[in-house]
């Protein structure tokens, strides 16, 4: 697990399944690899998926209703020699935003 990764804290105090859409950025795979996993590790159920129509409240309440998850977690990935810099977003159910990580 990449140092300082944990799960958003909105995502852990009332979901139990969310849909985890790719990270963007440099080596954002490795970084998706560790988030997923330590949200795992957490007790939620993870499901991926590519990505949501557009970035409106409504695709993510559509993109989460399908998947019949609790909210939709993504966000950017960066790295600059051995450390990696990771920007998370939580949308709820509804597609409201719950914060950032």
């Amino acid at each position: 697990m990449i140092d300082g990764a944990s799960a958003p804290s909105a995502v852990e105090a009332q979901a139990r399944s969310i849909v985890l859409l790719p990270l963007e950025g440099r080596d954002a795979s490795t970084v998706h690899d560790a988030v997923r996993d330590g949200l795992r590790e957490r007790g939620l159920e993870v499901r991926e998926a590519e990505a949501a129509e557009s970035d409106t409240a409504e695709a993510f309440a559509a993109l989460a209703t399908d998947a019949g998850a609790n909210a939709v977690v993504g966000g950017t990935a960066s790295r600059r020699g051995r450390r990696y810099r990771v920007n998370l977003w939580v949308r709820d159910a509804s597609g409201g935003v719950q914060g950032g990580v």
